[in-house]
């Protein structure tokens, strides 16, 4: 089951409380817009809401962060989301232009507000398809739905020579589309911020469509910046679904480290190994450096540079 998942109709006085057994001091003012109609809503572990909207027969997605979040975790909301809070009128425009654009694997956005007091609010299309991954640090999902999930994550990891080449270009010609074009790019990456849709054709041909979202963390650019680019198929162990680790291939299981193997010097170096491995096999660089129009990347660095991120 997800957190908290309610049915409900907001008006445009409502407000949502974060936490149900806190005060109103974490209620915030949920942003509202002609025509929706409110069909769920998800509160977070994470303490992001997230909304499911229809409006003119059309489903969406709201990622809403409520400002007040920062007063649990001490944080100023300023330091993580200032790119996307500073944005202006023609930026956020522009964004959204260029994410429904037909030549990229970036979700669909339609509606980006901000508010300093209360919100941070994306709005992007729903998509047909499934997180590659289900982290579950903000919203939990059932059993069946982790099994669905982990046979995904089987179909395309066994064709991982293809299907993890497909990924790696596609988030690459994002990266280098929203800066070309927006001076902007994504900084986290994760395998749950991946959406697939994976089929087994009759004819035994696979099938995949991947699309980004977590736009949230859009960030500036300012400089040339160094990724290690298997943080977009790996992610730690305690972060992800048991259920789901339950059912993908054992030869798959490396790319869930333990926080405990994180922090031993034997197994990050057992890790690394298959990791570069795994570079090899799809043909694409582990480590790269990213410049405003280009990427230039390597699919070794020395074992004293490596490090777990």
């Amino acid at each position: 089951m997800n957190r908290s998942e309610q049915n409900i109709t907001l008006r445009p006085s409502s407000r949502i409380r974060v936490f149900d057994d806190y005060p109103e001091i974490l209620e915030f003012k949920a942003p509202t817009f002609k025509d929706d109609i409110y069909h769920k809503i998800v509160k977070g572990g994470n303490l992001t809401v997230y909304r499911v909207v229809e409006n003119s027969k059309i489903m969406y997605f709201d990622s809403i962060v409520p400002i007040s979040q920062f007063i649990f975790r001490g944080e100023d909301p300023l330091f993580r989301f200032f790119d996307i809070i500073s944005m202006s009128k023609d930026e956020k425009e522009e964004l959204i232009k260029y994410s429904n654009r037909q030549d990229n694997a970036l979700i669909p956005v339609d509606k980006i507000s901000t508010n300093f007091k209360d919100h941070i609010l994306i709005r992007m299309r729903c998509f047909p398809g499934l997180p590659l991954v289900p982290e579950v640090s903000s919203i939990l999902y059932d059993d069946t739905l982790s099994k669905n999930m982990a046979k995904n994550f089987n179909l395309v990891f066994n064709n991982r020579e293809t299907t993890f080449q497909f990924i790696y270009d596609s988030f690459i010609n994002i990266l280098l589309g929203l800066m070309g074009s927006l001076g902007l790019y994504i900084s986290d990456i994760a395998p749950n911020n991946v959406l697939i849709t994976a089929n087994k054709l009759e004819s035994e041909k696979f099938s995949m469509s991947p699309c980004f979202i977590d736009l949230l963390d859009l960030k500036r650019f300012r400089e040339p910046l160094e990724v290690d680019m298997s943080r977009l198929f790996s992610i730690t162990y305690e972060r992800v679904s048991q259920v789901f680790i339950e059912n993908i291939s054992e030869e798959a299981c490396f790319l869930f480290p333990t926080y405990e193997q994180k922090n031993n010097e034997k197994s990050i170096k057992d890790y690394n190994n298959k990791i570069n491995d795994l570079f090899k096999i799809i043909g694409r660089p582990r480590f790269i450096t990213i410049n405003r129009n280009s990427i230039s990347g390597d699919f070794v660095k020395l074992e004293k540079e490596l490090s777990y991120k």
